[in-house]
């Protein structure tokens, strides 16, 4: 079984890694992959954009070697709520490192995400019974066993407080720490109302998540994780974001710049010359590990 899984969920947006191959669709062993909106809900009118971004994450792999990659990204959404993103990466571990140029198209009306990477030729088309844009539950693979992905859960999404001066909720909430498995792990989770501001004239909500162990031996009461977001409901669109914790590292995301306008067309289609794989999604069995 080749499986997909939810590994962070930030901002609308969730991003999912492919675990194994694809045989001949993918050219690396491990790929980003946005999966379209329907599987979370129906798209809302959203002004179309094209916006820049600077992503710089830095970690420690478990030899304790120093990671960094960073990318520059293109965002973009047109008045049929199609989106595109497309990220230029350059990482480098100890003396190794390498660059990585890939592309994600959603078309939420069609319930398809599109995706390839420069100069492999070759697109992954992935589709979502029509019938059920929106609606989503539980996990979903292709025909032939290869791809499963889960769809977000009740405990995936959690309150924050209405307002600055409501002050910290705490709760316990269950998540899935190892991206190879199904089974979730109990967490405390402390979320915050940062209120609001302006990022490139644009109105944004911040919000900060601080997850932290429970029951996990030496990591008890430890922090795992914390992210800070400031997103743009105009957009439907995350502006800022910092994420830090002792095994995740430090990733910090910045605007560089953003245009109000619609974008080119050509940015939702890949290549003409690429051979496009038509991949149809249909219920599955979780898989508990």
């Amino acid at each position: 079984m080749k499986m997909v899984d939810w590994i962070n969920i930030l901002g609308g947006n969730v991003i999912v890694h492919l675990l194994l191959r694809l045989g001949r669709v993918a050219s690396v062993a491990t790929f980003s992959l946005c999966l379209p909106v329907p599987l979370l809900a129906a798209a809302a009118p959203v002004r179309p954009y094209t916006a820049h971004f600077k992503i710089t994450r830095t970690s420690t792999d478990t030899n304790g070697t120093p990671m960094r990659i960073d990318s520059f990204e293109t965002a973009a959404r047109d008045s049929k709520g199609r989106t595109y993103r497309e990220t230029k990466s350059t990482w480098r571990s100890g003396d190794q490192g390498g660059n990585r140029v890939s592309f994600f198209v959603e078309d939420p009306e069609a319930g398809t995400t599109t995706s390839w990477d420069a100069g492999s030729r070759k697109a992954v088309l992935f589709v979502t019974p029509a019938e059920l844009h929106g609606k989503l539950k539980g996990c979903w693979a292709d025909s032939q066993g290869r791809i499963m992905i889960q769809a977000p859960e009740a405990e995936d999404w959690h309150a924050i407080p209405s307002s600055p001066s409501a002050g910290k909720v705490e709760s316990i909430v269950q998540m899935r720490l190892d991206p190879g498995t199904y089974k979730r792990t109990p967490m405390k989770l402390v979320a915050e109302n940062l209120g609001g501001s302006a990022i490139a004239g644009i109105a944004v909500n911040g919000t900060r998540r601080t997850y932290i162990y429970l029951d996990q031996g030496t990591h008890e009461g430890e922090i795992e994780s914390s992210h800070e977001m400031w997103r743009s409901e105009e957009l439907a669109l995350k502006l800022r974001e910092k994420v830090s914790g002792p095994e995740f590292g430090e990733k910090t995301q910045e605007l560089i710049d953003l245009k109000l306008e619609e974008p080119d067309p050509s940015l939702f289609s890949p290549p003409k010359e690429y051979e496009v794989e038509r991949i149809e999604l249909h219920q599955a069995p979780c898989e508990v590990k």
